[in-house]
């Protein structure tokens, strides 16, 4: 049996500088790493709530996204602590979570949904608001999780690197 801690800090509420969340989110996670805690932080926490965003996939209009997904934005070893196992692929690298890279990891349900009988890796989509879309390439294939309801798994779902206030360009 696994023992997990669960907390919530959401310093929009107090609408701080983003440089200065970002600051603080970095530091939080360094010092949570350096107590050897096998920890995770994600900005939504499970049964906290998730966000739905709009997909578009490669390829189609990012004006007009025709796909929407719950998404989730994690640190590097989000993986590790709640016991989330990958079925495909890989999590996030250490360089990759420093350089706030657009990649993803997505659930089962994600990849049968928009992928259908296709490798998801290596796919890549655009994921957020009309005018604000952020491109992620596929680089893992979670099982499914009960995160939103705990009777029910997921739906399509995806976790990309949490990196407070950056917004990447679309590569299309």
């Amino acid at each position: 049996m696994k023992n997990v801690a669960l907390t919530s800090i959401d310093l929009r509420l107090e609408n701080y500088d983003e440089a200065w969340v970002r600051s603080f989110y970095r530091e939080l996670l360094t010092r949570i790493d350096s107590t050897g805690v096998r920890g995770a932080l994600a900005a939504v926490a499970p049964f906290r709530g998730v966000r739905m965003v709009g997909i578009a996939l490669e390829g189609g209009s990012p004006a007009s996204p025709v796909h929407e997904a719950n998404s989730n934005l994690v640190s590097g070893n989000s993986f590790e602590a709640p016991g989330i196992h990958l079925a495909q692929g890989r999590t996030f690298s250490d360089a990759e979570v420093a350089r706030g890279d657009a990649v993803a990891v997505i659930s089962g349900a994600m990849a049968r949904a928009y992928w259908k009988d296709q490798n998801p890796l290596g796919k890549r989509f655009l994921y957020g608001a009309k005018g604000r879309m952020q491109p992620a390439e596929v680089i893992g294939v979670a099982r499914d999780v009960r995160s939103i309801h705990i009777h029910t798994p997921d739906g399509p779902l995806f976790y990309s690197i949490f990196q407070a206030g950056r917004i990447r360009p679309s590569p299309w």
